[in-house]
């Protein structure tokens, strides 16, 4: 487990992975943007929204649920499903303070910086 600069717990490595792997899917990726760009949407909003069959949704949205991600509530025959906004605050502050202020520590190698500067991606 890693913890942030105030002592706050932060998620572990594989918490951090599976939501990572949930993640890597577009369809999923675009489900979860739909989520949090427009609240709580039912399974039969997401199917109009995306031209993916209901079986594919169901196990897009199976993933997304087992890593957490989503979370539903059943309301008659209606599923709903919302971000579980916590986690995914959790999951960024994990990747800011354990992934990316410490790589900005190290300088790249001169022979990168001037690829990098002059737009030259060969090497």
């Amino acid at each position: 487990m890693y913890r942030n600069f105030k002592g706050l717990r932060l998620m572990d490595l594989n918490q951090y992975s599976d939501i990572s792997a949930a993640l890597s899917n577009e369809n999923r990726l675009k489900i979860v943007a739909q989520i949090a760009q427009n609240g709580e949407q039912c399974a039969q909003r997401l199917l109009e929204v995306f031209n993916i069959s209901q079986p594919t949704m169901s196990q897009h949205i199976k993933v997304l649920r087992h890593a957490n991600i989503l979370l539903s509530r059943k309301e008659g025959r209606w599923q709903f499903f919302t971000l579980n906004v916590e986690l995914m605050e959790e999951y960024n502050s994990f990747a800011a303070q354990q992934l990316i202020r410490p790589a900005t520590r190290f300088k790249a190698h001169p022979a990168y910086e001037n690829r990098a500067r002059f737009g030259n991606t060969t090497k």
